[in-house]
């Protein structure tokens, strides 16, 4: 190997890159993420203070909702109603960008 070689370029099948998700599949990861997690907060029978759902009415329920959406209250080590918020918040993001992607392919198709 000669001194010149060195500067050589690399053929460009010699360059491994790393596979990225696409846009469709980081969507879908957040949105099915999210749901998961909705579903799994509002499957608690509780609100952090012990206090059943089944008990609670109006605002009461819905901040023990949220709250438990978000891992429960941060006393008990949760993100509590921030987290609730947040996720809701993605969720709704997610979906509506899920609707318009499909909405784009359905178009590149010719579909309506």
């Amino acid at each position: 190997m000669g001194l010149l070689d060195v500067f050589k370029k690399k053929s460009p099948s010699a360059i491994t890159r790393i596979k990225q998700p696409t846009v469709d599949q980081d969507v879908d990861r957040v949105y099915y993420q999210t749901k998961n997690q909705i579903e799994s907060g509002l499957a608690k029978s509780t609100a952090s203070t012990g206090k059943p759902i089944a008990e609670l009415r109006g605002a009461a329920k819905r901040v023990a909702q949220i709250s438990n959406i978000g891992g429960g209250s941060k006393a008990i080590g949760g993100n509590g109603i921030d987290g609730g918020l947040d996720t809701l918040t993605k969720y709704t993001q997610a979906r509506t960008a899920k609707v318009m992607l499909d909405s784009s392919k359905q178009k590149r198709l010719g579909k309506k």
